[in-house]
Formats: C-alpha cells, structure tokens, sequence
C-alpha cells in the first residue's frame, strides 16, 4: 500500500509537564510524518521552551512552533495547522495526548491507505489509564473517575486523521459555535463528517495523560462540570436530530434523576436513585484505598447530588438559550 505523508498538528497550552514525553512518542513513529506544527495558545508556563529544546536535539521529524498572539483554543489550532500543512492528509493530537507505541500511526492511516476514495477521516482508540489518574490529587481524580480505565473510539482530537481537502471544504472545526467557554467542536465534527463521508474505527491508540495539576481545587472541578454540561447543551441544540437514542440516553440521565428526586415530595422512595447515583458513576473514588482514606470522601457524595441539579440547569439552558457568538 502506499503510504501517504501526513502532518502533524498540536495544539499546545500550559502542558510542559507532559510535552516532552508527547513530542518523543511522535519522533518514534514509524510512519512517515513530513512535519509536525506545534500551535501554541500563548502558554503561560515554560511550553515553548520545552518544545524549542526539544526540536533542536531531534532533527529526523521536521517541526517547528506558531506562536499565538492570544489564546485561540484546539479548533482554531487544528483550522490553522490545516491551512498551513502541505500534505493530502493532516494528523490531530492533543498535546497531552501520547502514542503508546511506535506503529500508532501506521495503524491509523491503514483504512485510508486501503481505500483512499472510501474513507475521508480515521479515529483511534482513546484510552485512560488508570496509571495517570492515580498521580492526581483529589479533586482532579474526581475529574476524571468517571472515565479511568476507559478504552473507546472517539473522534475527538486527540489523535484524528483527515483528508485535509475535505476538512478544509467543511470550513474546520466550527469556531463560531464552539470555543474555549462551549465544547462539544468534536462531536460536532464527527456528525458533520458522517454527513459528507466514512469515518474508519482503527486499532491505533492514544494515551490521554491530561496534565497533572497538583494545585486542581474543587472550585476548578466545578468549573469545568459546568463547562461540560454547557457544551452538551450545545451538542444537544445542534445535533439532536443527527443522535440515536444510545447515543442520546447518557445525556438524559442527570435531568432524570433531578425530576424523579421532585417525586420524592409525594413519596420518598422516589430519592433513592438520587442518592445511589453517586457509587455507581465515581465507584473508582469509594473503591480506591487512596481516596477512601482522604477525609473528603464523606462530603463526595453530596456534592455529586448537588452536581446533578447544578450540570442540569446549564445543560438545560444552554440547550434553549445559547446564540451563537458573532465572529
């Protein structure tokens, strides 16, 4: 099969704990990659440095650095390095993402390299190991319980391969409903892909690390639900009538349990999916001899409770109420 020479784009901000160990994983692949462009969102840490560093000991992989004059986000990233790449075929990666492997982008390109006319994009198995999580503090292990040990297809950026020519012709990621206060751009890209080609499910894999943040507080795990349940908002606003009802279900489970708990007025039965609910969706956090030590644990599942009105709520009004942001 032939192979196709691929560019690499990587979005960067704040990741200088993870980027080196994410810049070795790609210099090792064995698939030829004609270059690789590091976006940078105008880290505010020694990012750059290290990807400077980095790029002057490793010559075999072209890369070079886009420095920002702001913070534009990982859409804006991707749009650029496709504008920018010179190759038929461009490579998302998150810049906390790592390649476990040195044939992981060999094993994405396959199915485009078979048919070339039949597939226009390629996802790879995301995975969340549980060897990360167990690096975090607190709060940031709350974070990400409810994926450790997750292993999926995703197109989510993480490590996507696209014909760039039709990447380009569906104008990018869309920035004009998505950015860094809404996500959800991946999960509008893959419904918008659907649309206008095959999307292949490969057996590459990526390591999704995230960054270890020693100083994550539980105001910053707040922040980031409410995030969440925005960009669902969103997703579900624009995208309802493209999702199934599998795919739809998970969406639906929070304001669930917020209405039947209103039933518990006429009868207390009714509170008891409520008040399980938090074992069953952190069980990882109740299980593990660390955190079950850590006193915090006694107050998890009220705030858990509390986060299933609190994601609702946004969920709900972003989904009715969110305009698109004027560019």
């Amino acid at each position: 099969m032939k192979q196709f020479a691929v560019t690499i784009v990587v979005s960067v901000y704040n990741v200088e704990s993870v980027l080196n160990q994410v810049l070795q994983s790609i210099v090792l692949q064995t698939y030829p990659v004609r270059e690789v462009l590091l976006i940078d969102n105008r880290s505010t840490d020694q990012s750059v440095v290290v990807a400077d560093k980095f790029i002057k000991q490793h010559k075999r992989v072209p890369m070079r650095i886009i420095r920002r004059d702001r913070t534009y986000g990982i859409s804006e990233s991707y749009n650029l390095g496709a504008k920018l790449a010179k190759t038929d075929y461009i490579v998302t990666l998150h810049s906390d993402s790592m390649l476990p492997t040195r044939y992981e982008l060999a094993r994405l390109m396959v199915p485009l390299e078979k048919d070339p006319h039949g597939y226009i994009a390629a996802m790879p198995i995301v995975v969340h190991r549980k060897k990360e999580w167990e690096q975090y503090n607190f709060w940031q292990k709350c974070l990400f319980a409810h994926i450790v040990g997750r292993q999926e297809h995703a197109l989510s950026g993480n490590f996507d391969a696209y014909k760039r020519a039709v990447f380009l012709s569906l104008g990018g990621y869309d920035t004009k409903h998505f950015n860094n206060f809404i996500g959800s751009e991946d999960a509008d890209m893959h419904f918008r892909l659907k649309k206008a080609g095959n999307i292949a499910k490969t057996n590459a894999r990526v390591v999704h690390m995230h960054v270890n943040d020693p100083s994550y507080r539980l105001g910053d795990w707040l922040a980031r639900r409410k995030f969440l349940a925005i960009s669902y908002g969103r997703q579900l606003q624009l995208h309802v009538q493209d999702m199934g009802p599998l795919a739809l279900a998970p969406f639906f489970v929070k304001p669930a349990l917020a209405l039947v708990s209103v039933l518990a007025l006429w009868n207390w039965v009714y509170i008891l999916p409520l008040l399980l609910f938090p074992f069953f969706y952190m069980s990882v956090m109740f299980r593990s001899p660390e955190t079950n030590r850590d006193s915090r644990i006694l107050l998890l599942p009220f705030i858990i409770i509390f986060l299933v009105f609190y994601e609702t709520y946004f969920m709900l009004y972003s989904f009715w109420f969110f305009k698109e942001r004027r560019v």
